[in-house]
Order: structure tokens, then C-alpha cells, then sequence
């Protein structure tokens, strides 16, 4: 069977009809491959040591297929800005002053910001904040004067500006874990 041209509804079927690795010899392909087909098609595999307990006797529960999610709509979910995430006054500050460095039209603001709530941003304007907080010297806007404790306030605001933003971002951004990579 060619598995460019399995139907969703073919793929459920297989799925749950017998294990992957059989399924995976069936369709010609590994069983990873099936494992990538059933998360690109958004069909739900058997949970783990189902065909164990098939195989014990116990009654088959099979789900019904869900409805398919478009991927325009995943995006869309993900482009949402968490619901009023508050910004406090530093937080604020910074967001606008680099919001203001990194260019946006006053007639269409990539931003909704009401009473100190960030309501909603639009994820590549997000990135472009993050990034330019990332690389703060090379724009120009370095620590401002002050004393040593100013400094590491600013820093903290900034790492608190990019976890807020990141999950806006999480479509467009490749994000690694510094202290896991330190680590191995």
C-alpha cells in the first residue's frame, strides 16, 4: 500500500487494528515513519501495552477519530497571545521602547496593550521584540547608567520580557534549553 495516498480514515483503521510494527510492514515503511504519519494525519495511536492486555482478554476501546484540525487553525492557536499577560511598570517601559526600535505603523499596531495587559501581539512582531532583546548592545540600547543593582534589574526585566514572549513565538523561533546544553 503506498503510504503517500493512505486516507486518514485508512491509517485510524490500521492503527487500531493491529500493532505498529505490523502496521509498518504492511504500509512498507518503519514503524517510526508510522508513528510521524499518524501525528501528521492527527490520527491517535493505541495507548502503551494496548495489544498486552488485547492479548489478555481484555475488550477492545477503540475511540472515535476525531475531527482533523486544519493546520491554518494550529497556527492561529498558537499566534494567540496568552490572555492578558500583565506588564509590569519596568516590563512595560522596555517593551515599548523596543517595540519603538524595532519599527511598527502607528495606524496597525502589532500590539494590543490596555491598562498595563499585553491582550494581543502578533507572533512575528513578537520574535522581532525577542531577538532584539537578545542582541540589546548591537541596537544600541545598553544598560542604562546607574548603579550595579540598576543593571542586574534590567537584565531580570529582560528575562522576564522574553518568557513572556516566547510561547508567541514558538512557531517561528528555535528555542534550546542553555543549562540542559551545558550539561551534556
Amino acid at each position: 500500500m503506498e503510504n503517500d495516498r493512505i486516507t486518514r480514515e485508512e491509517l485510524f483503521e490500521l492503527v487500531w487494528s493491529a500493532p505498529t510494527v505490523k502496521v509498518a510492514n504492511t504500509l512498507g515503511i518503519s514503524d517510526t515513519a508510522v508513528g510521524k504519519l499518524c501525528n501528521k494525519l492527527q490520527v491517535p495511536k493505541p495507548p502503551r501495552g494496548y495489544w498486552a492486555r488485547i492479548a489478555a482478554g481484555q475488550r477492545r476501546r477503540q475511540p472515535p477519530l476525531p475531527a482533523y484540525m486544519e493546520e491554518s487553525q494550529q497556527t492561529a492557536e498558537r499566534a494567540r497571545a496568552p490572555a492578558g499577560v500583565p506588564l509590569a511598570l519596568r516590563r512595560r517601559e522596555l517593551f515599548l521602547d523596543v517595540a519603538k526600535r524595532v519599527g511598527y505603523s502607528d495606524d496597525h499596531p502589532p500590539f494590543t496593550l490596555r491598562n498595563g495587559v499585553l491582550t494581543r501581539i502578533d507572533p512575528e512582531f513578537a520574535t522581532s521584540i525577542v531577538l532584539a532583546l537578545q542582541r540589546k548592545a548591537t541596537l544600541g540600547f545598553k544598560d542604562r547608567p546607574g548603579s550595579y543593582r540598576q543593571g542586574l534589574a534590567l537584565e531580570r526585566t529582560t528575562g522576564d520580557l522574553i518568557k513572556l514572549l516566547l510561547p508567541v513565538c514558538a512557531g517561528t523561533v528555535a528555542i534550546f534549553d542553555a543549562d540542559k546544553a551545558r550539561s551534556t
